[in-house]
């Protein structure tokens, strides 16, 4: 990074954006080329991560806590196998579950 440039993410790095101070959201789109995978990393790390990440961390394990209090959850029949699924972040893809009153 050159003077002044401290502290800026990846996707303002000209070796990887053409033109990477000016705001064009069609710069990943289909018919451009990608940059690398590692170019990007959006709400991740750094001075401008996501502020609501720990907000949302807390939430959902709060959500998590109250459902499972009131309702026991078990897989349907022909559901209960998970597999990853790639995306902003790793997830378990569709759980489809019967909840039971406790």
């Amino acid at each position: 990074m050159g003077p002044g440039r401290k502290g800026r993410g990846v996707r303002h790095r000209p070796d990887l954006y053409t033109d990477p101070e000016t705001f064009d959201p069609d710069r990943w789109g289909p018919q451009r080329p990608q940059p690398p995978r590692n170019a990007f990393i959006p709400f991740a790390t750094g001075a401008r991560k996501c502020i609501g990440d720990t907000f949302a961390m807390a939430e959902a394990t709060l959500a998590l806590a109250t459902i499972t209090a009131r309702w026991r959850l078990k897989h349907l029949p022909g559901h209960h196998q998970t597999r990853p699924v790639p995306g902003a972040s790793i997830g378990p893809g569709e759980l489809r579950m019967q909840p039971t009153p406790r």
